[in-house]
């Protein structure tokens, strides 16, 4: 047998067992979640054209001015506490406080 054959074949399964990945089926719903939140956002761009066709300029003005409405109160309503939790999240989980991190998800699991 050549070095290049030797080389090129399968190495023997190892004594120890693999680690197995725990974090797989989280990254994979997170993954699963964000294509649909991705989907679903261009609904709105698909609705507002609906909107503009069928109604005319005068409701899409009108619906544009109340998406926005909403979009700023919904802004003003979080206090920027969506851009803080996720720090909060992360301090916790490097620190290894999972309880912390987790905070009333136990209860309601």
């Amino acid at each position: 047998m050549s070095t290049l054959e030797s080389t090129l074949r399968a190495a023997p399964p190892p004594d120890v067992a693999l680690p197995v990945d725990e974090t797989g089926s989280e990254l994979k719903r997170g993954a699963l979640i964000n294509t649909i939140a991705l989907l679903a956002s261009n609904f709105r761009g698909i609705f507002t054209f609906l909107v503009a066709r069928l109604l005319g300029p005068a409701a899409l003005g009108t619906y544009l001015v109340a998406w926005a409405t909403i979009e700023l109160l919904s802004k003003i309503g979080l206090f920027g506490l969506d851009n803080t939790i996720i720090a909060f999240i992360a301090r916790s989980e490097a620190a290894g406080d999972r309880a912390r991190s987790l905070g009333a998800a136990p209860y309601f699991a």
